[in-house]
């Protein structure tokens, strides 16, 4: 009796090798392939192969398709904010990370409009009536709070807004300026630097720049006139005078955005004709 099982003994144990080896096999080629993965036209289309005979494929949590009796499989599924989707065949532990191209990240950081200032109701002959009910921008007040204090004065010739972040010249008239075109500006505030306009935060040449209608515009307050800045600003000569921005006016492309700080509204101006100067930067 035993020699019989010895002599079986090394037909099992071929037996036993290859199933050990087809298991791992069949382990190495479940692991999930991509071919392509990019986004196309506002969707991720992605193609593989290597998934489980059959299974449902999911992207990030959600069934989009099924693999064929290959294992092959293509979809479109959404775009993660990432770029970077989880892809699975129904196997947890066989998942991957798939990253899409073609994709530029969503940033996390949105950009709340802040309130205008506004806090005053008035009527169609501009007599001021209350706000309770109107509808009225004083009345409803949207919008992202302002920090309070609104401003930082640097002592360096500079002032921080603390509601965007965003360092402007203090001196809002500079001599160093006058008044000047659109391309001359433009190229004078990229010569600002430390030492000129009472700076003495150790700027260089190519820190300053002319800011865009927006970031000029973020400056006003409605609720106040000439200047249209909040109450209590740090800002030093401040004019009424259009203010450039590096912003031209598409359609008239001669012309670029100006904003008056008499009331704050913008306004397109000759690109050859002159305008005042309030250079800006980034913060830290």
């Amino acid at each position: 009796m035993q020699k019989h099982l010895l002599r079986w003994e090394p037909v099992l144990m071929v037996a036993l090798g290859l199933w050990v080896l087809m298991g791992w096999l069949s382990s190495a080629e479940a692991v999930i392939t991509i071919r392509s993965a990019e986004v196309v036209n506002g969707a991720a289309v992605v193609q593989g192969g290597n998934a489980a005979r059959g299974a449902g494929i999911s992207w990030d949590g959600i069934r989009v398709t099924q693999a064929n009796n290959g294992g092959n499989f293509a979809f479109q599924g959404v775009v993660p904010a990432d770029c970077v989707g989880r892809l699975e065949d129904g196997v947890p532990a066989d998942a991957v990370d798939v990253a899409l191209a073609n994709c530029a990240p969503i940033s996390e950081a949105l950009a709340p409009v802040p309130q205008t200032g506004q806090t005053q109701c008035w009527d169609s002959a501009g007599v001021p009536i209350p706000c309770d009910g109107t509808g009225q921008d004083g009345d409803v007040q949207a919008g992202v709070a302002w920090p309070s204090p609104r401003f930082t004065d640097n002592l360096d010739g500079t002032v921080t807004d603390n509601l965007t972040g965003l360092i402007w010249l203090q001196d809002a008239n500079c001599d160093f300026f006058g008044a000047l075109t659109w391309r001359n500006a433009l190229n004078a505030v990229n010569a600002l630097a430390d030492g000129t306009c009472g700076l003495t935060d150790g700027s260089g040449p190519g820190d300053w720049r002319l800011p865009n209608k927006k970031e000029l515009l973020s400056l006003i307050d409605d609720g106040q006139y000439n200047p249209a800045l909040p109450t209590g600003h740090p800002f030093l000569r401040v004019g009424p005078s259009p203010y450039w921005s590096s912003t031209t006016r598409v359609g008239i492309t001669d012309t670029a955005w100006t904003v008056v700080l008499l009331g704050g509204e913008a306004n397109a101006r000759a690109k050859n004709t002159v305008g005042k100067v309030w250079p800006v930067r980034k913060g830290n």
